[in-house]
């Protein structure tokens, strides 16, 4: 009987087993007093999750009043499992939510909508990292009060939230739990109904190097510019890069003109031979120095002799 309710997916009634051709245990049930058998799909999902057995002591013909019931009963069984299904899926994908969160290595921040105002209410490990594990004592401040001296981040979280868009800035931002001064990149995300996740990406040792990097190519650019003697950047093949603006009183060709040019067409047809060869030694050897004295053609003709 529950292997016919399988198959079909339909309830299923033998009235009286003892008169069932193909019905193998009508000895043992005789034995036990049961004559008749009522079996019933438990439908969870689209499919058949368990089959319901009922029994009676006589002879029973189906009743539609009865099966209609019993079939009822094996829906709300079905839901309760379904229910159950659902509840599980839930608390395995806030597990698996929760395992990414925390293991972000990006700072994360989560606020949670509260009347006209965010409040913190959570954070990642990062972000503990970040503060010097002084956040947790920020959970329940309201970003009014947090940010009262930025109030462009109370901005970004209301439009972020209302929008649904996320937000992306950078910004410096000095953290209240350490008193430092950061670089940040900041991200806002909503999680409707009511969340805005922001990921803080500290990038204050970058900034660092990148202004020390850029403060001292201005400051290369500046010798470089104001120098009375020519200097010139090349490829390891000789193809021009940069060239001082000096260039012109010596050369006769303005800076513009000489860019990814080569070179080696500017020397004297007599001189690329012994030139091409110094050039060669000197880029094979990384920070080796060598004077040459070289002829080259003037943009006027003429012929100049340089000392490089």
């Amino acid at each position: 009987l529950p292997g016919r309710v399988w198959a079909t997916g339909r309830p299923a009634w033998i009235p009286d087993v003892s008169r069932e051709a193909n019905f193998f245990r009508a000895d043992a049930c005789g034995a036990c007093g049961v004559r008749a058998m009522f079996g019933v799909p438990v439908i969870a999902e689209g499919e058949v999750a368990a089959v319901l057995e009922f029994f009676a002591a006589d002879p029973m013909a189906p009743g539609d009043e009865l099966v209609r019931m019993l079939e009822q009963v094996g829906r709300q069984i079905g839901q309760v499992i379904e229910r159950g299904h659902a509840a599980r899926q839930l608390r395995e994908s806030e597990a698996k939510f929760r395992r990414h969160f925390q293991n972000n290595p990006v700072p994360i921040y989560v606020w949670r909508r509260e009347r006209d105002d965010f409040t913190l209410v959570d954070a990642n490990d990062a972000a503990r990292c970040l503060t010097k594990g002084r956040v947790d004592s920020l959970f329940g401040t309201r970003a009014g009060v947090l940010f009262a001296d930025d109030p462009q981040i109370c901005r970004e979280l209301n439009a972020c939230l209302r929008d649904g868009s996320p937000i992306r800035r950078e910004m410096t931002h000095r953290m209240r739990t350490t008193g430092e001064e950061k670089r940040l990149v900041v991200q806002f995300v909503a999680i409707p109904p009511n969340l805005v996740m922001v990921h803080t990406e500290d990038i204050t040792e970058r900034h660092l190097s990148q202004t020390a990097l850029r403060e001292s190519e201005e400051r290369f650019r500046a010798i470089v510019e104001h120098s009375r003697d020519g200097i010139c950047l090349c490829t390891t093949d000789a193809v021009i890069r940069y060239v001082s603006p000096v260039v012109r009183e010596i050369m006769g060709y303005g800076p513009e003109e000489l860019m990814d040019r080569v070179g080696f067409d500017f020397v004297h047809p007599d001189d690329r031979i012994f030139f091409r060869e110094r050039f060669a030694w000197v880029a094979e050897r990384p920070g080796a120095h060598l004077r040459v004295e070289t002829r080259v053609v003037h943009r006027c003709g003429s012929v100049r002799w340089l000392e490089l």
